[in-house]
């Protein structure tokens, strides 16, 4: 089999978490749709999630592609937790983190660096350590050091963990 045959064949797990936001459910269309991947695990704070681009017009879930992903639930408030850090030791192979929120809807600085920070870099570290070999973050234009925003510069400090 020569090299080009090969990669065709090969099929890629991932895991995503932030999945239910709008860029997000992009990536679990994107990835459950695609010939590369044989199996994406979404992690999320529940595990019955009712996600438009894996639903039909009745709202069922497509049967084709229900072999395609699963919903696993997770604490991101312990993510450094031993049962929290055995759910990345699935062998996967990529990690996508769409994970974001405001202030507005966190309720205070210090909850949205929690998710926008805290728990980002938790699911690196875990992904890391359980031998997942690339991880994606979806990031922000306009990160700087110096915005006198939040949002801009939380993903910048991520860009340098």
């Amino acid at each position: 089999m020569s090299d080009s045959e090969e990669e065709q064949v090969k099929q890629f797990t991932a895991f995503i978490v932030g999945f239910s936001g709008a860029i997000g459910q992009e990536l679990v269309k994107e990835l459950v749709n695609s010939n590369e991947y044989k199996h994406v695990t979404l992690f999320g704070r529940r595990d019955d999630y009712k996600i438009p681009c894996l639903r039909n017009e009745d709202d069922e879930e497509i049967e084709e592609l229900k072999e395609k992903y699963s919903f696993v639930k997770i604490d991101f408030n312990n993510l450094d937790n031993e049962e929290e850090k055995e759910k990345f030791n699935k062998a996967f192979d990529k990690g996508f983190c769409c994970l974001g929120t405001t202030k507005k809807k966190a309720g205070s600085a210090e909850a949205f660096r929690k998710v926008d920070y805290d728990y980002i870099v938790n699911t690196a570290t875990n992904a890391s350590e359980s031998g997942v070999k690339e991880f994606h973050l979806v990031s922000s234009v306009g990160a700087k050091a110096d915005s006198w925003f939040l949002y801009p510069q939380g993903r910048l400090l991520l860009g340098y963990y």
